[in-house]
This record gives structure tokens, C-alpha cells and sequence, in this order.
């Protein structure tokens, strides 16, 4: 998502944090940040629903103007 941000915005959007920084402040939910993770709306399309943005470029384009 971050990199979507700087795409869209054409700057450079991320703050380097050490790992072991993250790790500390976070304790198990450094997990999810540092390693991200893969969501599928399978459930959702299949009860028929409808993004918005089906790319999340625009999405992020739409939030910033």
C-alpha cells in the first residue's frame, strides 16, 4: 500500500524502521507489517459484491484527490 501511495503521489513515501525496532513495539503484529500479507475477497465477490476500484492505484488516486 505504501508503494501505491508514492506512485500515485510521484514521491517518496517510505521512513526506513529497523526490523528489530518493529519487532519491539509491535511484539506478534510486527508479523503483519513487516512480512505483509495476501487478503483475498473471495467471499465477497462470490455474494456478488462490487469494488469500487478493482486496482488499488486509483483507489489510493481517488483518497488523495
Amino acid at each position: 500500500m505504501t508503494d501505491a501511495f508514492g506512485r500515485v503521489s510521484r514521491s517518496f513515501v517510505r521512513v526506513p524502521v529497523p526490523a528489530m525496532v518493529i519487532r519491539q513495539v509491535l511484539g506478534d503484529g510486527a508479523t503483519v507489517v513487516l512480512d505483509g500479507q495476501r487478503v483475498h475477497p473471495d467471499r465477497l465477490l462470490a455474494d456478488g459484491f462490487r469494488f469500487r476500484f478493482s486496482q488499488i492505484d486509483p483507489a489510493v488516486y481517488n483518497i488523495l484527490s
